[in-house]
């Protein structure tokens, strides 16, 4: 688990709403934790007011449909989003 979201913390700097990694600005983020697929390979950080904007990013079937994601990886190769 992370102490803040860098996600959302880059996403405010890129926007300009804040300067940069200063340790006040960082206390009003919330904690990040780990997301996995569902074969339990780490694909990002999040905290819950990202986690679905992340989540879109990737193919539903990453997170939802274990048989559906190796068919998938069968068909594409070993790595696909």
């Amino acid at each position: 688990m992370l102490d803040y979201c860098e996600y959302c913390v880059t996403k405010d700097v890129h926007a300009g709403l804040i300067d940069g990694y200063d340790k006040e600005d960082l206390k009003n983020y919330k904690p990040a934790q780990a997301y996995h697929d569902n074969h339990g390979y780490f694909l990002f950080f999040a905290c819950e007011d990202c986690l679905t904007e992340q989540k879109n990013k990737y193919d539903p079937i990453v997170f939802d449909n274990y048989a559906a994601y190796d068919e998938k990886v069968a068909a594409n190769g070993e790595r696909f989003e």
